[in-house]
């Protein structure tokens, strides 16, 4: 069990697995939730951003609508941040459409910013403008 010293929130954001790994992505991700939620902070889930099974040097990304599906729908987290919804165009990746670049980045931020404010109310408003 871990201990929360420093943490009210945490934010936890699944993107890739390691090849020849047996674990599923869904079971990693429950050893996580549960191990945020044991330290009592509240737990924003940020959804994969992608949509396809890609490799891109040594990783598998596994961001897929089905693993997307099971965030949303999973009930560990306290919030869900659906960035596969607002960064499926492809302007918003670089690389040929694998990895988010800067004004991906941004918006994800952004929402996380918001389910930051929702959770824990201390954030300043106007940083999420």
């Amino acid at each position: 069990m871990m201990e929360n010293k420093n943490y009210d929130v945490i934010c936890i954001m699944f993107s890739n697995i390691v090849p020849g790994k047996t674990t599923r992505e869904q079971e990693v991700l429950q050893q996580m939730y549960t191990a945020a939620k044991e330290t009592g902070a509240k737990v924003i889930a940020i959804t994969p951003t992608t949509k396809e099974f890609v490799a891109y040097g040594h990783v598998t990304y596994a961001n897929n609508e089905k693993l997307v599906q099971w965030v949303l729908n999973q009930n560990i987290s306290d919030y869900v941040v659906n960035a596969y919804k607002t960064t499926r165009k492809k302007n918003f990746f670089d690389k040929e459409g694998l990895l988010l670049n800067v004004e991906g980045h941004e918006i994800v931020a952004r929402q996380v910013l918001q389910a930051l404010n929702a959770v824990d109310p201390v954030i300043d408003a106007a940083a999420i403008e």
